[in-house]
């Protein structure tokens, strides 16, 4: 991978889903508003600088890995259905393809920015401003006292000021109170700017350390992992290239908390690597394919075009969320 033109889709796993002319491996992407296009796979996936310049220690990171995995992967490739795959090696390659997924950086970023959104507008009712305030300095005394000492207030009439301070905050005027909340906005609106500079650093980060050590692939070991191959059809690569299989739903990222039934890792058109935590996962190609699809950020991959891949490109981003927005909105009520 090393260079400015950098993949965030692996573009060896991509080629499993190509058909090899001359030099490229050319590929089928469906997006969600727009008909299938041919294209070839190191135009997709690839962003300049996505994991910093060239020679960055994150780049040099991804392409050692890269290097050192894909033999290994081309020959689980070659393994017959049903053959059971070294939980070890898929382990760490989840862990790899989770961390380094576009999906994790812009959604981590839009949910940050979209949280902050509804915190605002909820700060601009002057009603909700004022019961928050004087929640805040009911519930957190201590603060109040220190900024009280801050001025110089003397301990025994920090009571007094502190009423004194409440019945203010309850008799100021709604356009008084918007005007002291707006000064505020400015620093607010400084910070969630930063938050695409801030998950990218994050990111990159996260891909310097040894990702064989992290929790994140130790709690993928959890699991058996062997092959599948269906009788007949092709499978689909999302642009997240996972799907977590929940009791409820799915995801193409795991967290801490989930209750996760399965894995499904496709690696070419017709063969998949799928980890199951309780011995059972039974799951067709048609469901397969669902999944994944909705599992994809933007788009998936296909080595061919048909309409049975045309009608799953409503699903795209079905699964693709850290929270619901349901969940966000508790938060931001809370």
């Amino acid at each position: 991978m090393a260079g400015n033109k950098q993949h965030h889709v692996w573009q060896m796993l991509q080629r499993g889903f190509g058909e090899q002319r001359g030099k490229d491996h050319h590929v089928w992407v469906y997006r969600k508003t727009e008909p299938a296009k041919q294209t070839v796979t190191r135009l997709f996936g690839v962003e300049t600088h996505f994991y910093g310049p060239e020679g960055s220690q994150a780049d040099t990171n991804i392409t050692k890995y890269e290097n050192d995995s894909q033999s290994t992967i081309q020959e689980i490739r070659k393994l017959p259905n049903g053959a059971e795959v070294d939980p070890v090696f898929v382990a760490t390659l989840i862990a790899h393809l989770e961390i380094r997924s576009a999906f994790l950086r812009g959604k981590t970023s839009s949910t940050m920015q979209k949280a902050i959104g509804g915190l605002v507008q909820r700060f601009r009712s002057p009603e909700k401003l004022r019961a928050v305030m004087i929640a805040h300095f009911k519930d957190n005394p201590d603060e109040l006292d220190k900024l009280l000492g801050k001025g110089f207030v003397a301990p025994s009439q920090r009571i007094c000021f502190a009423q004194f301070a409440q019945k203010i905050i309850e008799m100021m005027p709604d356009d008084e109170l918007s005007k002291l909340m707006e000064q505020g906005f400015g620093q607010i609106v400084e910070i969630v700017d930063q938050f695409p500079d801030l998950t990218k650093a994050a990111q990159n980060n996260a891909l310097v350390l040894d990702v064989a050590n992290q929790s994140r692939a130790k709690s993928h070991l959890e699991r058996d992992y062997f092959i599948f191959r269906p009788a007949s059809g092709s499978l689909i690569l999302p642009d997240t290239t996972l799907a977590f299989v929940k009791k409820e739903g799915a995801s193409p990222i795991s967290q801490k908390h989930d209750d996760i039934k399965a894995v499904i890792l496709p690696i070419a058109s017709d063969v998949a690597i799928i980890g199951r935590a309780d011995g059972k996962a039974d799951y067709s190609l048609k469901t397969i394919n669902r999944l994944l699809a909705g599992c994809s950020f933007e788009a998936f991959l296909t080595k061919e075009q048909s309409s049975h891949f045309q009608g799953l490109r409503g699903r795209i981003g079905k699964h693709a969320t850290l929270i619901s927005d349901l969940d966000l909105q508790g938060l931001i009520e809370e």
